[in-house]
């Protein structure tokens, strides 16, 4: 594997766990005796993650959190710089797309700025 794709002590990361998208930074590596590199990572705005993990413990009665994440389930982000530009972007994008949908009046038409082309 090329180094530059390691993940590392401050690398930034993602995760996706069932659907949910995390972001973190990890904090610590450790190398385990199976020869797999496992991470603790410091997790950004996760709440749609904590209320999962909290309705699966309410169904089978366990702790299912994971303090520890086997490197393939972590994909390096190289350049967040990039992710924050492409989230601006898009909100470029949408208050662009707002601006022409006002009237004259600068009220707000009601549209969903997501799906109405133009």
């Amino acid at each position: 594997m090329n180094k530059e794709y390691m993940i590392d002590v401050n690398s930034f990361v993602m995760n996706n766990y069932q659907g949910i998208i995390r972001y973190g930074t990890v904090t610590k590596k450790i190398i385990k005796a199976d020869g797999w590199a496992y991470y603790e990572v410091e997790w950004y705005d996760d709440a749609s993650y904590k209320e999962s993990i909290a309705w699966r413990n309410s169904l089978n009665n366990k702790e299912n959190e994971v303090t520890e994440y086997r490197g393939d389930t972590l994909i390096h982000i190289e350049d967040p710089k990039r992710i924050a530009n492409c989230v601006n972007e898009h909100f470029h994008f949408l208050t662009a797309k707002i601006t022409r949908l006002m009237n004259n009046k600068n009220e707000m038409k009601r549209v969903d700025v997501f799906s109405v082309s133009g």
